[in-house]
C-alpha cells in the first residue's frame, strides 16, 4: 500500500478529540445540565453547543441539546440535534476498541453521578411531598441514565443508538405534524426496547389519527404492559372514532 493511500485512509478514519478538549466539553455538558434543571433552556443549549464543538462524539450533549430545543419549541433544531446524536454513535463505533472502551468507562462514571443526583432529588421530592418540578427533573435524569446504559459496550460489538434518541426524534417530527417520520422514529424506538411505553403510546396516537384503529389499540395495550399510564382521553377518543367509523 502506498504512503499516499495510507495517509488518505488515516485522514478519513474517525478521530477522537484529545483529553483537553474532552475535559472542557464535559465541563460545558455539566453546566448545561445544571441550567436545564433550572429551566434556563436557551443558556443550556448554548453550553451543549460548546460541548459538541469541542467533542462532536459526546452523545449526551447532542441528546440534551435536542431536549433543550424541544423545551424551546424549536422542533426542526431538535430533529437536527437528535440526528447528530445518531451520527455521534455511528462515529464512535468506527473508533479503535481501546478508545471506545475509554468512552465506556466515562459513561459508567457519568451513570454513577446521575444515579447519585437522582437519589438526592428523590429525597428532596419526599420532603416536598411530590413537587412537580423535582419529579420532572427525575424523569429527565432517568432518561439520561437509560441512554448511557443503552450505549454500554457488550463485548466487542459496535455501540448501538439508544432507543431513547428515537423517542425524542419521533416527538420532534410529531410536533411538526410529520407523522410519517414520527412513526418511523417511534417504530425504531420500540424495536430497540419494547418496554418504552411512551413510544408505544405515541404510536397509538399516530395510528388513531391515520385511522388504523386495531394498531392503535394494540399500541395502547403495549404501552400499558410496559407500565406507561395512558391518558383516559386517548382511549375515549379512540373509542369514539372507532364507533363513528362503523
Amino acid at each position: 500500500m502506498t504512503t499516499s493511500l495510507l495517509l488518505t485512509l488515516a485522514l478519513l478514519a474517525p478521530q477522537a478529540p484529545g483529553d483537553n478538549e474532552r475535559n472542557r466539553a464535559q465541563n460545558h455538558l455539566r453546566e448545561g445540565q445544571d441550567l436545564m434543571r433550572s429551566e434556563q433552556y436557551e443558556e443550556a443549549a448554548g453550553e451543549f453547543r460548546k460541548a459538541i464543538a469541542l467533542d462532536p462524539l459526546l452523545v449526551l450533549a447532542h441528546f440534551n441539546l435536542g431536549q433543550a430545543h424541544m423545551a424551546l419549541k424549536r422542533y426542526p433544531d431538535a430533529v437536527t440535534a437528535y440526528l447528530g446524536c445518531e451520527e455521534a454513535v455511528t462515529r464512535l463505533s468506527g473508533l479503535d476498541v481501546a478508545v471506545r472502551e475509554e468512552r465506556d468507562r466515562e459513561n459508567r462514571d457519568e451513570i454513577q453521578e446521575l444515579k447519585s443526583l437522582y437519589r438526592t432529588l428523590e429525597r428532596e421530592a419526599s420532603r416536598q411531598q411530590g413537587g412537580q418540578g423535582v419529579d420532572y427533573q427525575m424523569v429527565k435524569i432517568d432518561e439520561r441514565i437509560r441512554l448511557l446504559e443503552d450505549m454500554r459496550l457488550k463485548g466487542q460489538e459496535a455501540m448501538r443508538v439508544p432507543p431513547e434518541v428515537y423517542v425524542g426524534l419521533g416527538s420532534a417530527y410529531f410536533r411538526q405534524n410529520n407523522l410519517k417520520d414520527a412513526e418511523g422514529a417511534y417504530g425504531r424506538a420500540v424495536s430497540g426496547n419494547k418496554k418504552l411505553g411512551a413510544a408505544h403510546n405515541n404510536l397509538a396516537v399516530i395510528y388513531m389519527l391515520s385511522g388504523r384503529y386495531p394498531e392503535a389499540n394494540a399500541s395502547i395495550k403495549a404501552a400499558e404492559k410496559a407500565g406507561f399510564r395512558v391518558d383516559p382521553r386517548l382511549k375515549a377518543d379512540l373509542k369514539s372514532r372507532e364507533g363513528a367509523a362503523r
